[in-house]
């Protein structure tokens, strides 16, 4: 008998119940981090060079080949390697860490040896961004770890801890740092430091990621607020104090990276007004995921237009805003002149210049 391929849908495919540690990711090259796509029955869907999976470093590497995208590539492979599940079961999945809120608690102080804090107090702020700042600081739940890193702290709409991102700045720049191959340092998950230190098991549990302020979307004080998303948590700290609607009308909330973008974690506010901000380089991205995902959402990228080339193509909103905020007034005639053509050349038939 033929062997029989499938034709129009692809099966139902159950994703990593197992993971192989000896598996490098075939973009960064790291053990451990890599997950395969399996069919129910234990198959794996590329037994032969593992392309069709996907990495846990989503911020740092962010390669992912699901099957649909895998077959595309790799006609030839749409076959089923065994014709016994023909009945897919699914996969139970494995508890989720949480991590006990009185951490959370623990990492809120010292701000004065925050690096990113640090960094934000030495900008040109008014009194009214400085108290929606200073307010966001407060209810997004920053945190301080023992190196000056901030902790960018994920909690779901249960107030559930699942996890945190612990990321070092410049606090001259508010870059950053990064060392001399471009790799970020002091980077850290909450989860796998609390797990070395025996402060939390992790073993037989998975992590769930959840959108940076989802605590936030759920309180009901913000229950009418339109939800703004950006990649960054940097960027909704800093929007929130640039927006003088932010915790009033709007609440800026962060994907924590771009291939973060999923339904699953905008399950919980799908019904409410959602309005995507992505980087500059990754509108095409998130347009991809919205349609491929099913995500109704209004998608912004007008801001886009108000960038220069300096600001380069992993510019994001906030970076617009900084910029400006920064802005001498000889540096605000030249954009004019840059962005307005009419105004160039009338300025240079008049020989007008900017009076100081």
């Amino acid at each position: 008998m033929a062997e029989k391929k499938y034709s129009g849908d692809l099966p139902s495919l159950a994703t990593w119940e197992q993971r192989d540690k000896s598996l490098r990711c075939p973009q960064c090259g790291k053990l451990k981090c890599y997950k395969e796509y399996f069919y129910a029955d234990g198959k794996p869907v590329d037994p032969i060079n593992h392309l069709c999976g996907k990495c846990d470093h989503t911020t740092h590497c962010g390669y992912h080949l699901p099957p649909k995208e895998f077959f595309a590539k790799h006609p030839e492979q749409r076959q089923h390697p065994s014709l016994a599940a023909e009945k897919v079961v699914k996969i139970k999945r494995l508890p989720m860490i949480e991590i006990p809120r009185e951490m959370v608690k623990a990492t809120m102080k010292q701000y004065e040896k925050n690096s990113f804090v640090r960094w934000l107090n030495t900008l040109p702020w008014t009194d009214d961004q400085k108290e929606r700042l200073n307010l966001a600081i407060a209810q997004y739940l920053v945190g301080t770890t023992k190196d000056g890193s901030v902790m960018w702290w994920q909690i779901d709409e249960n107030v559930k801890v699942r996890t945190g991102k612990k990321m070092l700045y410049n606090p001259e720049t508010g870059k950053r740092m990064k060392d001399e191959q471009g790799n970020s340092i002091g980077f850290n998950w909450a989860h796998t430091m609390l797990s070395k230190i025996g402060a939390i098991d992790i073993d037989g549990k998975e992590l769930r990621q959840t959108l940076f302020g989802m605590h936030l979307a759920a309180n009901e004080v913000y229950k009418d607020c339109s939800l703004h998303i950006v990649e960054s948590e940097k960027t909704a700290i800093l929007m929130t104090a640039f927006d003088p609607e932010s915790l009033t009308h709007k609440l800026w909330l962060a994907t924590g990276g771009l291939y973060n973008l999923k339904i699953e974690t905008l399950k919980p506010i799908l019904k409410r007004e959602l309005i995507l901000y992505p980087d500059k380089n990754g509108v095409e991205l998130w347009e991809k995921k919205m349609k491929e995902q099913g995500i109704k959402a209004q998608l912004s990228t007008k801001w886009i237009e108000a960038t220069i080339p300096e600001d380069g193509e992993g510019a994001d909103i906030a970076d617009v805003c900084l910029r400006r905020m920064l802005m001498t007034d000889e540096s605000r005639w030249q954009e004019l002149l840059t962005k307005n053509e009419p105004i160039k050349m009338l300025a240079e038939a008049l020989d007008l210049k900017l009076i100081k």
